[in-house]
């Protein structure tokens, strides 16, 4: 399963009403991954599970 799957199962299985806990540990992820992803899911909805550019917005001119 890649990242985006892993973010939709967790999603899933949190509003089934399993307990975090258990979600962490079948994923292999943390409490804080998943706070992570259910803050951005419950803000922004099913495109925020989407991975992010890490790339920097802008380039900065050399001095």
């Amino acid at each position: 399963m890649d990242e985006e799957g892993k973010r939709r199962e967790a999603m899933a299985m949190l509003k089934r009403g399993i307990a975090i806990g258990e979600i962490c540990t079948k994923l292999g992820r943390t409490r804080q991954w998943l706070g992570t992803w259910h803050r951005r899911f419950a803000a922004e909805g099913e495109a925020s599970l989407q991975g992010r550019s890490r790339a920097p917005r802008r380039r900065f001119a050399g001095i």
